[in-house]
């Protein structure tokens, strides 16, 4: 897969007269997981909308390969970047293998006019996500953790270069949530730009290759799990106390306390 850079250049958000992002101004690069982390309100879920264009900034632009992203067609646009939000709700009642070729839709493909390549990424988005038993189930009795799978296989069928991901482990088992991780992983080394926002600071640790921190609207960190995800940091952000030790993937978060 063909990479390409995202760029968060500069962005504020202003929403009902408060500064929900303030000069947002961070990098993505082509081939790399990133993990947006920090704490509930830091604005993570609002710059992944405006990198996916689904929520315009007060200040600032996204360039996709130095070009305003704003400037594409939407189908364009969708082309290019692959985007699951937090909401997993289907809007219709479809067969879950019909609801994931709605990820190729941005190519042209719908399923009475589907070429034997876009079947093909979605059997594969199917067998990655291991919901291929499941392709001819209704999505709406899947249970929550079932669609989410779907959807974050309907975003891979796409196949853009580009995948935003608001947590897309919510709502899953620790199997599955392993499982996802390494998906990304997978397709951060195929060559795409991943993008995941996470809770799950250990799972962050063990499999992004940078990791963004935010708190209050602002970037406070980034760069490796070393560097960000220090002992002091964790305390002054998120009000946790833990302990940090080295393995031979990186370091290992174990949280012992909170912190007044």
């Amino acid at each position: 897969m063909t990479g390409a850079s995202l760029h968060a250049d500069h962005i504020s958000l202003e929403l009902d007269g408060r500064a929900v992002l303030s000069a947002v101004d961070v990098a993505f690069d082509a081939a790399c997981l990133h993990a947006l982390v920090g704490p509930n309100g830091a604005g993570k879920s609002s710059l992944m909308r405006i990198l996916a264009q689904v929520l315009a900034p007060s200040n600032g632009r996204v360039l996709l390969d130095g070009q305003p992203l704003a400037r594409f067609d939407p189908r364009q646009r969708a082309r290019h970047v692959a985007y699951l939000p937090q909401d997993r709700q289907a809007a219709w009642p479809m067969p879950v293998r019909e609801l994931v070729m709605l990820g190729r839709m941005p190519h042209g493909a719908t399923v009475e006019q589907a070429r034997p390549a876009d079947w093909q990424a979605v059997e594969q988005a199917l067998e990655r996500t291991q919901v291929s038993a499941l392709a001819d189930r209704c999505v709406t009795q899947l249970s929550g953790g079932e669609r989410a799978r779907v959807m974050l296989a309907r975003a891979l069928a796409t196949q853009a270069p580009v995948l935003l991901v608001d947590e897309p482990i919510a709502a899953l088992d620790p199997h599955h949530q392993w499982l996802v991780m390494e998906v990304l992983k997978q397709e951060a080394q195929s060559g795409c730009t991943v993008v995941a926002v996470l809770h799950d600071l250990p799972l962050a640790a063990r499999f992004a290759d940078r990791i963004i921190m935010l708190d209050q609207g602002r970037v406070v960190a980034r760069g490796d799990s070393v560097i960000v995800l220090t002992a002091q940091r964790l305390a002054d952000v998120f009000a946790i106390a833990v302990r940090i030790e080295q393995d031979a993937h990186g370091i290992r978060l174990i949280q012992t306390g909170l912190v007044p």
